[in-house]
């Protein structure tokens, strides 16, 4: 692909570790960049999922025009507007295919899930007439009020399946996050303004958010991708999810930030209200049961940046990352664990909580001129992997010793292994 620039790249690591809390020598085993000449036509990842056979699928949205296959070959797509793409890669990087779903206004995956079976699940919104159908068929749909959610499936190399939409009303549903239960059943959650219908069926199941502003939506539907139960969260203020993990018992864990009180508990029987107490926004842990039933909320200071990703690990334990730009106290409980000030602007954290809310750690990673914590996954062992940008020399022993990278220029992307 000659003469494009560098706009996205795709990097798989294999970890060195050390007996550290949090360590990792990074050791580069693929690299592919996927771009185009036009600065303003770079695609977008919101989603990467890997496949039982080691197959690699990243899914977002993309403008202008841009060429998807990173060899020598041109497989150059044009987006109607912001239109979303998924593409497959094979577990050595090598390119397979690239799927376009679009329409003249905006759609974009934010989501990917992979099934027992292999079949590739695109969950994210559109806002206009849309052709699902990737391929020579078409399969045309509109969104009821400003924009709509879905689920559209693949099989694993790329031909479509099917998708289902939801959340007619007269605003607007847009999904974050997704996951899966163990019986496969899909979570999904998200930001939904005015009325909406979460039914994708032939019922209605109708929710109403708070006119002034903007609530939370835990979504799950079947296996069959009928509607099991929905939740809502939110205040008078805008609130919004922006990180989602179901763990072995198949309860729900999300995250997200709120901006004035909101009763974290979606039953129209029982109340856990909280109140903004750190400035504008604070960040915020749910738990909810597989039936949606509420188990509890931990709220902590604001996040620099919007991500507030989260996971897992086999005991239930919740690890979430973000950036923080002052001194904060990262314990949740009545107890205290202040962090100061970072030394340039912002430094990133990971923080660990136990799977009945109690604060376990935080870890910090500082000295750069900005850290940012993009995404935590935890492994089959409970290893903890966390991936973001930082800017300048960042140390990335959040433990006693010294573990330094200095950033070529501009934001480099860190992948780092807590044990």
């Amino acid at each position: 692909m000659p003469g494009t620039s560098l706009v996205m790249t795709l990097a798989i690591w294999f970890l060195q570790t050390a007996p550290v809390p949090c360590s990792g020598a990074p050791v580069t085993t693929w690299v592919q960049r996927v771009g185009t000449p036009n600065p303003y036509g770079s695609p977008v990842v919101d989603a990467i999922s890997i496949g039982a056979d080691g197959r690699l699928y990243l899914a977002g949205d993309f403008s202008r025009t841009v060429d998807f296959d990173p060899g020598e070959s041109d497989e150059s797509y044009t987006a109607q507007g912001d239109d979303a793409y998924l593409t497959g890669y094979s577990e050595r990087g090598e390119y397979y295919w690239t799927r376009i779903v679009g329409g003249p206004t905006d759609e974009g995956f934010r989501s990917l899930l992979i099934s027992s079976t292999g079949t590739i699940l695109g969950v994210g919104s559109f806002h206009g007439e849309t052709d699902f159908d990737p391929g020579p068929g078409i399969d045309l749909h509109s969104p009821v009020g400003d924009y709509n959610g879905f689920v559209a499936r693949f099989t694993p190399t790329g031909d479509y399946l099917g998708v289902v939409i939801f959340g007619d009303g007269n605003k607007g549903v847009g999904p974050c996050c997704a996951g899966l239960t163990s019986d496969e059943s899909v979570v999904i959650v998200g930001t939904y303004n005015g009325s909406a219908d979460f039914d994708p069926g032939e019922g209605q199941i109708v929710r109403s958010s708070h006119s002034a502003g903007s609530d939370i939506f835990v979504l799950k539907l079947n296996p069959d991708f009928s509607f099991a139960w929905v939740g809502t969260i939110g205040g008078p203020a805008f609130d919004k999810a922006t990180g989602l993990a179901v763990d072995a018992d198949d309860n729900v864990v999300l995250s997200g930030e709120f901006r004035s009180a909101v009763d974290f508990d979606p039953s129209e029987e029982g109340a856990d209200v909280h109140h903004v107490v750190n400035g504008p926004s604070d960040t915020f842990i749910t738990k909810l049961g597989r039936d949606g039933s509420y188990h509890w909320t931990r709220t902590l200071p604001p996040d620099f940046t919007d991500r507030r990703r989260l996971a897992v690990d086999g005991d239930g334990n919740v690890l979430l990352v973000g950036s923080f730009d002052r001194a904060t106290d990262f314990d949740p409980t009545e107890g205290f664990d202040v962090r100061p000030a970072p030394a340039q602007v912002v430094d990133g954290y990971v923080i660990k909580l136990g799977a009945d809310g109690s604060y376990l750690w935080t870890r910090t990673l500082q000295d750069a001129y900005h850290t940012h914590p993009q995404n935590v996954v935890v492994d089959a062992e409970d290893n903890v992997l966390v991936v973001g940008l930082y800017w300048g020399t960042v140390d990335l022993d959040p433990g006693v010793g010294i573990r330094s990278q200095t950033a070529d220029g501009g934001d480099d992307i860190f992948l780092l292994l807590c044990l």
